[in-house]
C-alpha cells in the first residue's frame, strides 16, 4: 500500500470542490472553494515539476479508500507513487538526483483529479468570502 499523507488537514477538507487552477509565470495555483464562499488556494510556486487534470471518477474512488480508515481527503501527498516513477523514468531519473524532496501530490473532489509533481509541500491558506 503506498504510504499517504493528507495535506491541509484543519484546513481544508473533502466539502472544498476544485474551482480553477492557473499556471501564470511558473506559478501553480489550484482554487478550492466551500459551499459557504470560503477559497482555499493550494499555491506550488514554482516548485511545480509536472501536473495533468483529468475527470476520474474511478480513481477517485480508489484513492479515497486508500486513506487512512476510509476517510477521504482533498489534498493528499502520496509517497512512492506510479506517477512520480513515471516522471522519474522519462528524465533518466535526472529530476530525482537533482531533488531527493520530490513528491507527488494529489488534490481532487468528486470529479476532478489533479496530480502535481512538485520540489515541496504547497503553501495552503484560506480566503474568507461571502457565497453571493
Amino acid at each position: 500500500m503506498r504510504n499517504i499523507v493528507k495535506l491541509g488537514k484543519n484546513i481544508i477538507n473533502i466539502d472544498f470542490y476544485i474551482k480553477d487552477l492557473t499556471f501564470e509565470g511558473f506559478n501553480l495555483k489550484i482554487i478550492l472553494e466551500h459551499n459557504d464562499g470560503r477559497v482555499a488556494v493550494i499555491d506550488f510556486g514554482k516548485e511545480a515539476i509536472d501536473y495533468r487534470f483529468a475527470r476520474e471518477l474511478y480513481r477517485i474512488n480508489h484513492l479515497a479508500s486508500l486513506s487512512e480508515h476510509g476517510d477521504p481527503w482533498t489534498v493528499l501527498l502520496i509517497k512512492d507513487s506510479d506517477y512520480l516513477k513515471k516522471i522519474s523514468k522519462e528524465d533518466s531519473d535526472i529530476m530525482l538526483a537533482c531533488n531527493d524532496d520530490v513528491n507527488h501530490y494529489l488534490i481532487y473532489d468528486d470529479d476532478i483529479v489533479i496530480d502535481v509533481i512538485a520540489g515541496k509541500d504547497p503553501d495552503i491558506y484560506i480566503k474568507s468570502g461571502s457565497k453571493e
